[in-house]
């Protein structure tokens, strides 16, 4: 099972990891999260007993493209929380990354591609980016929730004062705000 090939692997405790070999985070098979190399994924037969899967489209989305395979496989897509990111470099060019409208957008579109779904429950923003206004990529996102593309937004590896922007924009502006942050 996908369990004993993490634990035979990684049978002394939380393993180290490298972000080019583990990208990916599923909970629900034991009782805590567990992180299985691109490997390792594409032996998984289904998704069967898996609750939560966070991915990237970062880096061409490969995790993205064989989770939506295991979902198609197991046919059980609204029994999964899939939460996936935007901010990284996915094609030449200078909207290739970010959070600008345009990327976003572009984005959103590869990654519903790859996992083979209508919506991603929990879209996260990466990490910040210093040259996109915070208004256009909240405006950007609630468009996201509001195309029920997304159903909800997060961040990942902001800093304080940063969620607080976009919590204020989002707030006065009535759009969607962030659910959850991750570090």
């Amino acid at each position: 099972t996908p369990a004993s090939l993490h634990f035979e692997r990684h049978h002394s405790g939380v393993p180290e990891l490298d972000p080019a070999k583990h990208t990916l985070l599923i909970h629900g098979m034991v009782d805590r999260p567990l992180f299985f190399s691109l490997d390792d994924l594409k032996r998984l037969p289904s998704v069967s007993r898996i609750h939560f899967v966070e991915c990237s489209g970062n880096s061409g989305g490969e995790s993205e493209t064989i989770i939506g395979k295991c979902l198609k496989r197991s046919g059980k897509r609204e029994q999964v929380v899939i939460a996936t990111k935007v901010r990284g470099r996915m094609w030449d060019g200078p909207n290739g990354e970010g959070l600008s409208r345009q990327h976003i957008m572009a984005a959103v579109e590869g990654s519903l591609r790859r996992l083979d779904t209508d919506y991603i429950d929990l879209y996260y923003m990466h990490f910040p980016d210093p040259t996109t206004p915070h208004e256009e990529t909240v405006r950007a996102m609630d468009d996201l929730v509001t195309q029920g593309k997304v159903r909800y937004v997060a961040n990942s590896n902001m800093a304080a004062w940063q969620i607080m922007d976009y919590s204020w924009i989002a707030q006065s502006l009535g759009r969607s705000p962030f659910i959850c942050a991750e570090n």
